[in-house]
C-alpha cells in the first residue's frame, strides 16, 4: 500500500512541477500583454474572449494569478516529490499537496470570477458606446 501512496504522491510532483513554470510563463507574458488569444492557456471565459482589447486588458491586470499559481505549485512539487521519496512525512506531504491543491482551484476560481464580471462590465460599455472598453 506504502508503494501506491509514493507514487501517488510522485505523480502529484510532477504534475506540480509541470504547472509551476507554466504558470510562471503566463504571468511573464500576461504582464507585458504579449499573450495571444487562444483556447488553451489564460483567462479563457466567453466574456474575456469577446475582443482582443479585453484579453490583454484581463491577462495584464490579473496576472498575479498565475505568478500565485505557479508559486504555491512549486511549493507543492516539492512537498510531493520530498514526500514520495520519503524524505519527508508522507502524510504531511500529502495533507501539504491536498491544501496547495485546495487552495489553487479556490483562488483561480475567485479571481476567474472578478476577472469575468470586469469583462462583462466592460464589454457592456463597449456595446453601449459608454467609454472605449478600457480597464479602469
Amino acid at each position: 500500500m506504502g508503494g501506491l501512496v509514493h507514487g501517488g504522491l510522485l505523480g502529484a510532483g510532477l504534475i506540480l512541477a509541470v504547472f509551476s513554470p507554466l504558470s510562471l510563463w503566463t504571468f511573464v507574458v500576461s504582464r507585458r500583454g504579449t499573450l495571444p488569444l487562444n483556447w488553451a492557456l489564460g483567462l479563457r471565459t466567453s466574456q474575456i474572449m469577446k475582443s482582443e482589447k479585453i484579453w490583454t486588458d484581463m491577462h495584464r491586470r490579473y496576472a498575479v494569478l498565475f505568478l500565485v499559481v505557479g508559486l504555491l505549485c512549486a511549493v507543492g512539487a516539492v512537498a510531493a516529490i520530498l514526500g514520495a521519496a520519503s524524505l519527508v512525512d508522507e502524510q504531511g506531504a500529502r495533507e501539504a499537496v491536498g491544501t496547495i491543491t485546495v487552495t489553487v482551484f479556490a483562488f483561480v476560481l475567485v479571481v476567474g470570477i472578478f476577472a469575468t464580471l470586469h469583462a462583462r462590465r466592460l464589454n457592456r460599455q463597449a456595446q453601449f458606446g459608454r467609454g472605449d472598453a478600457r480597464v479602469k
